[in-house]
C-alpha cells in the first residue's frame, strides 16, 4: 500500500472548517500520481515514450470531511490491470485512522502527443504491484442519463487556471464547477465522473442539470451542444440512508 500523511490547512476547508471535498479529490490524486511515479518501470516508459494515464472515471464515497489542522493519510493501490488500462482504490483516513473518503478509479494508457489511447508492453504491466481491492461498492463506469430534458445552466469558459500539467482541465474541477448548481441544502455522499472528452483551455461549456432529489446529474456539453463532454452525478446523503 502507498501512503502519504498530511495535515490539513486553511486553504483546504471551507467555512465550517472541514475538508473541501475537491481538496480530498486533490490528495488522493496526487498520490495515486506518486504511486505511478515512485514505480521506476512505469515511470520511465512514460518518460521514454511520451504517454501516460488519462482518467476516465471516478466514484468518489464521502462518509465524513476531517477538520482543519487535522493529521490525515492518504493510500492508494492498483487492483486490476491490463495493456489498456487499470484501477485503483485511494482512500483519505483521518486522525483516527477511520476512513473519511474513498474511491474507485479506472485509467487508461494515452499517448500524449496524440491524445489516443494506446496498449502498453506486457512487461510493464507485469511491474505493476496488484493489491486487493479496497471495501466499497463499485459502480458502472458509464453514467446514463437520465430521461427527459436538462435544465440548461449558464456556459463558462474554460480559464487557463483550471488547466494541468496534461494540458486539459484537471479532473477536481469538474466538481469545483458543478458542485455550485448543486441545493443549498444538498449534502454529498457519491460522487461519479464519467470523463468523455478532455476540456481544454478557452473551450465554451455549458451545463445541463437534471434533479431527481436525492442525485442531480450534470452533463457538460460542448459548444455545439452534440455530445457531453463529461457527466457529473451527485448523490445526498439522505438517499444512502433509506
Amino acid at each position: 500500500m502507498y501512503r502519504n500523511k498530511l495535515r490539513i490547512g486553511s486553504s483546504a476547508v471551507g467555512r465550517d472548517g472541514r475538508l473541501r471535498i475537491t481538496n480530498a479529490v486533490d490528495f488522493m490524486q496526487d498520490c495515486a500520481c506518486f504511486h505511478l511515479e515512485d514505480n521506476p518501470v512505469l515511470s520511465r516508459y512514460f518518460r521514454e515514450e511520451h504517454c501516460g494515464m488519462y482518467l476516465i472515471y471516478r466514484q468518489v464515497e464521502i462518509v465524513s470531511r476531517p477538520y482543519y489542522n487535522e493529521k490525515i493519510t492518504v493510500e492508494t493501490a492498483t487492483f486490476q490491470c491490463n495493456r489498456a488500462m487499470g484501477s485503483r482504490n485511494t482512500r483519505l483516513l483521518d486522525s483516527e485512522g477511520k476512513v473519511a473518503v474513498i474511491d474507485y478509479e479506472i485509467g487508461a494508457f494515452v499517448d500524449l502527443n496524440r491524445a489516443a489511447m494506446i496498449r502498453a508492453p506486457q512487461e510493464v504491466v507485469d511491474a505493476i504491484p496488484m493489491e486487493p481491492p479496497m471495501e466499497m461498492e463499485r459502480l458502472p463506469r458509464k453514467i446514463q442519463l437520465p430521461s427527459g430534458e436538462g435544465k440548461k445552466g449558464s456556459a463558462f469558459t474554460v480559464p487557463r487556471c483550471y488547466i494541468d500539467n496534461f494540458g486539459h482541465m484537471n479532473n477536481s474541477k469538474y466538481i469545483e464547477v458543478t458542485e455550485p448548481l448543486l441545493p443549498h441544502d444538498f449534502e454529498i455522499a457519491r460522487i461519479r465522473l464519467d470523463f468523455r472528452t478532455a476540456l481544454l483551455e478557452g473551450e465554451t461549456v455549458t451545463p445541463y442539470i437534471y434533479d431527481q432529489g436525492n442525485t442531480v446529474t450534470v452533463a457538460l456539453m460542448g459548444e455545439d451542444d452534440s455530445h457531453s463532454k463529461a457527466i457529473i452525478e451527485f448523490r445526498s446523503k439522505s438517499s444512502q440512508s433509506k
